[in-house]
């Protein structure tokens, strides 16, 4: 492997790896900063406020005309801050820990080892067991976690800026903490994101058997993959 192919496979890895840490980092820290109370928006007069206002919504117009774009060419939807595939940061951050602490602990770098057919069994037939599962045995608990103290943060944010004098300082005092509307969106995209696996367990994808996918020519009795095996992936808000 020559020293470009080396860096061409490095640098995305590396990219992937830093993502994941700021992702996780946000999913932990946004939620103690709006415990906090705190305004997260710095201002020292309503029109300086207009002004930040503005730039965020032109700044999130620009955002939402690329991720629709992107979702028209790609056929994928990428949400509204491109955080929907965010349920899946703490599967990320757990295997690059456990990379991270064999490689340390001089374990050796873990590889795949196919463990067969995933078989479904009479555990998994109802709603409520396939909950369980997936809160136990899939991590669900997880993103119960982080849903959790994701609305207790902008609760206790709305109960910190209500504490304001008239009506107007009051809009105010929300407008500069959980109504923020980058902080608001992040939250929204967030919870909407970590119910992914719930939605999984009570309304499960059908797997689709080869028989389904393949079609038999009579005369040669060979099987080719159909027109539904050729279409691309739905997509997420499919």
């Amino acid at each position: 492997m020559t020293r470009e192919e080396k860096y061409g496979s490095v640098f995305p890895a590396f990219a992937m790896a830093l993502s994941v840490y700021i992702n996780m980092a946000a999913m932990v820290l946004l939620p103690l900063l709006l415990l906090s109370g705190a305004p997260l928006v710095a201002y020292s007069s309503s029109a300086q406020l207009r002004a930040i206002s503005t730039l965020f919504l032109i700044k999130f117009l620009a955002i939402s005309s690329y991720n629709y774009l992107a979702t028209k060419a790609a056929n994928f939807h990428l949400g509204i801050l491109g955080l929907s595939l965010a349920w899946i940061t703490p599967y990320h951050f757990i295997t690059l820990v456990r990379l991270a602490l064999s490689i340390i602990t001089g374990g050796g770098v873990p590889l795949f080892t196919p463990s067969g057919l995933i078989v479904e069994d009479g555990s998994t037939r109802t709603v409520a067991n396939r909950i369980k599962v997936a809160l136990w045995d899939h991590g669900f608990i997880i993103h119960v976690t982080i849903i959790a103290s994701l609305l207790a943060g902008i609760a206790a944010s709305f109960r910190a800026a209500t504490q304001s004098g008239n009506t107007q300082s009051i809009w105010a005092e929300v407008f500069a903490r959980a109504g923020w509307p980058p902080i608001f969106l992040i939250c929204f995209e967030y919870i909407l994101s970590c119910c992914t696996p719930l939605s999984y367990s009570i309304t499960p994808p059908k797997a689709m058997t080869r028989s389904a996918l393949m079609d038999r020519d009579p005369q040669t009795l060979l099987a080719y993959p159909n027109r539904q095996a050729k279409d691309p992936a739905p997509s997420v808000s499919e």
